[in-house]
């Protein structure tokens, strides 16, 4: 792993103030795990990891050999590519990958927003009366579930989510692995499959006290 570090060290030397190496590898368990293993070595250095994680510590989709994380994105196939897969019988509906995005060194994490964050980082669970999803955040990585029965306005989005997808959840309760969410829970999409997490919003100066303000 170091080697590889190494080089991503290299080549963040020459990236600008603000920009960001970005790094893709197949979204094979092999070649997943072995680009997760980079991550930590890079994190143990003190770099900091734009996307996908938003866990700061080592990575915990290596505590299980079973385990490993990649990302999913739908696209249109170009016609000669559709043509081959076609012929092939290969489905290629979408893109799949293991990827980084580093920042150079001496730039930090991205600063993290106040709600409860995870990234969606599997398909669907789906069990009977149920939805389950594995998320990832500040926290690390843990299943998220919730019954048809507390469907609501307010969490519907839970049930229409994607691998890559960013939401916020409140009102959950600790149970098996993860999290369960009921129908006191809201599930919003603070960003989807793709798209860049919006920064913390910023905190408003307080008002001057009265004693302090200027004279009109």
């Amino acid at each position: 792993m170091k080697p590889r570090a190494a080089l991503l060290e290299q080549v963040l030397a020459q990236v600008k103030p603000g920009g960001s190496l970005v790094v893709l590898e197949p979204a094979l368990r092999e070649t997943s795990r072995l680009l997760l293993k980079v991550r930590d070595v890079m994190v143990e250095k003190g770099y900091a990891i734009r996307a996908p994680c938003m866990y700061r510590g080592a990575c915990p989709a290596l505590v299980k050999e079973s385990d490993w994380c990649h990302a999913e994105r739908t696209w249109t196939m170009p016609r000669v590519v559709e043509e081959i897969a076609r012929a092939a019988g290969l489905h290629k509906e979408a893109l799949k990958m293991s990827y980084l995005v580093l920042a150079p060194a001496g730039e930090g994490w991205p600063e993290p927003r106040p709600e409860r964050l995870f990234r969606i980082v599997s398909e669907s669970l789906e069990g009977k009366g149920r939805q389950r999803f594995i998320g990832c955040g500040a926290e690390g990585r843990m299943g998220l579930a919730m019954q048809d029965k507390h469907r609501t306005e307010k969490n519907e989005r839970f049930f229409k989510l994607h691998r890559g997808d960013v939401v916020s959840v409140t009102n959950t309760e600790a149970k098996g692995d993860g999290l369960a969410l009921d129908d006191r829970s809201e599930v919003k999409v603070v960003a989807y499959a793709g798209q860049g997490v919006p920064p913390a919003p910023k905190t408003p100066a307080p008002p001057p006290d009265e004693g302090q303000r200027e004279p009109t």
